[in-house]
């Protein structure tokens, strides 16, 4: 049956990227084009199925939240949610304080000089996943208003997929995918166009000021309503698409929203480096529980059950909640617990 399998996967790929060219090459074989996105759709159409589930087809979406934003009386939401359901992210400039951020920095000084410390002389990321809640944290994390953007805009209930967490990166060189892909570069960095997972939505954080001159996030507008594949995209298909691309910049405390879908890359700029808080939500799929970022979440003794009821219900894939009976295994999945008697 593996051998099978493997067979069908050869064939499947070899139907989609017969030889490479100047545009599709390597692992370099995702598109932007119409056609091809259509031959891939046909050929992966798991992915296309786990959509429909989710209610993920983003240009569906779109008109579904076209019709929803008329309807919200908060001007903030209301302006910010249709910017990104028309493009696929947005930059809320100085939308946090710059006092919080330094208390939040202040308060992980140690994991912020520990992460900087594995700098190196090359592109590398390194993160700190789970960290230590604080009530500060928290107010940041779960923003109300950037709770109800993302959930607006995914047009389901939204649930926290990972635990916040501090990212740093640093640059090195600054690279293409043509030479990513002669020099078979592997590094921890996404130098190339690509994108997340289709149901997710990404939040960043600035922890430091990010401009055109320094390492920063380049995002290829309107590119969400595509049915994306997962295969890495070359610079050059960008290119020969005519789309453009937009940088993501913005001073100390502004936020980038990002859907998973839209097409996005690291724009690395030689010895830069930036300083994020990210933290990433879903509808419900792909939740990364990890007992391990729950004992380091908690290592301050925050107090996760103090939280409202939606903010508790919107983390509890990944703090799960405590009930009564508690829970029960059935072929090897955990479940509430279906008998409620003794």
């Amino acid at each position: 049956m593996k051998l099978i399998k493997n067979l069908l996967k050869k064939i499947r790929a070899k139907l989609y990227h017969n030889s490479d060219n100047n545009i599709y090459y390597g692992e370099f074989i995702g598109s932007v084009n119409f056609w091809r996105l259509v031959k891939w759709n046909f050929l992966y159409f798991e992915k296309i199925l786990f959509s429909i589930k989710n209610r993920q087809i983003k240009l569906i979406n779109y008109f579904i939240n076209k019709f929803k934003i008329k309807k919200i009386k908060n001007t903030f939401i209301k302006e910010k949610l249709q910017f990104l359901n028309n493009n696929g992210f947005i930059v809320l400039e100085n939308y946090f304080d710059e006092n919080i951020i330094e208390k939040i920095i202040k308060d992980n000084e140690t994991i912020i000089a520990n992460l900087k410390s594995q700098k190196r002389n090359e592109n590398s990321y390194h993160r700190f996943r789970g960290v230590p809640l604080t009530d500060n944290l928290v107010k940041i994390w779960l923003d109300e208003n950037i709770i109800d953007i993302m959930e607006n805009y995914l047009n389901t209930k939204l649930y926290s997929r990972m635990y916040p967490a501090i990212n740093y990166t640093h640059c090195a060189y600054e690279r293409t995918s043509k030479e990513i892909h002669t020099k078979k570069i592997k590094e921890q960095v996404a130098s190339y166009w690509h994108v997340d997972y289709t149901n997710t939505i990404s939040v960043t954080v600035f922890l430091s000021d990010v401009d055109k001159s320094k390492t920063r996030m380049q995002v290829v507008p309107k590119s969400h309503f595509n049915l994306n594949s997962f295969f890495k995209i070359s610079d050059e298909a960008i290119e020969e698409s005519k789309k453009s691309v937009v940088d993501c910049v913005g001073k100390k405390g502004s936020v980038l929203i990002h859907c998973g879908n839209i097409i996005h890359k690291f724009k690395g700029v030689s010895n830069s480096d930036r300083l994020q808080l990210t933290s990433v939500f879903s509808s419900g799929t792909n939740l990364a529980l990890n007992v391990n970022h729950i004992s380091s979440c908690l290592s301050k003794n925050f107090d996760i059950d103090s939280l409202d009821t939606r903010k508790r219900n919107l983390i509890k894939g990944i703090f799960p909640i405590s009930i009564r009976q508690g829970y029960e295994m059935q072929n090897e999945k955990i479940f509430p617990t279906s008998y409620k008697g003794l």
